[in-house]
């Protein structure tokens, strides 16, 4: 099967699946990517720091435990904050329709955070809680909630040993990562999505947006 017959399948399925036309569907696509796409990384990195804050604490609290693993766990929350606070600080003042992109700097970052949390995990010797315990379960389910407490991770961090407080800290960095890499991969299927629609009706763009090259493309 060809790249465009993929496409033109995946296209119908889309189409069937949101109960919309082929222009509407079309102007859904360029809405989230040129206005909504931005958004909402914008509210997954305010989501970042507040862990970004949490693993601050875990450092100060637990840094004597074992230097040659905590760190390495400053120096990349450290990083990590820094990139998101540059990005925040580039985009506030701008046009809300201008898309804002999920930096790969700031994702690489704190992936490499997460596993410094793992590798304190190991160096203690304490077990990481398995993908499908409940306690995983109990914590990603909290942090998803939309109605999540400011104070609850907080409050539960404090009062944790380090090695709990360590697998919390896995955890959510893992959903973090895992939010900003599902987002961007939906951007970039939603352009290539486009792009075909586009190459079959070369003149059509229903939201009015104007074609991509016409305006500037963000970093990826």
């Amino acid at each position: 099967m060809t790249e465009d017959a993929i496409f033109k399948e995946q296209w119908k399925l889309l189409k069937k699946e949101m109960a919309m036309g082929d222009a509407h569907l079309q102007q859904k696509l360029e809405q989230f990517i040129s206005r909504q796409y931005g958004r909402v990384v914008l509210a997954h990195y305010i989501k970042a720091l507040s862990v970004l804050e949490l693993s601050r604490h875990f450092y100060l609290r637990f840094r004597r435990r074992s230097r040659s693993v905590t760190e390495p766990i400053l120096y990349w929350t450290v990083l990590a904050e820094t990139t998101i606070h540059m990005t925040l600080e580039g985009v506030k003042d701008t046009h809300p329709f201008i898309s804002f992109p999920a930096r790969a700097g700031a994702t690489s970052q704190l992936d490499m955070l997460k596993d410094c949390y793992l590798l304190y995990l190991r160096d203690r010797e304490y077990p990481c809680w398995p993908r499908a315990s409940r306690r995983r379960c109990t914590i990603r389910n909290k942090w998803n909630n939309p109605e999540l407490e400011a104070s609850y991770f907080p409050r539960l961090c404090r009062n944790s040993t380090d090695r709990h407080y360590a697998n919390m800290m896995h955890i959510l960095l893992e959903e973090i990562l895992h939010a900003l890499i599902t987002l961007r991969q939906l951007r970039n299927h939603g352009r290539s999505l486009l792009e075909f629609r586009r190459r079959q009706h070369p003149h059509s763009s229903p939201g009015g947006v104007p074609p991509p090259s016409l305006r500037p493309q963000p970093p990826s």
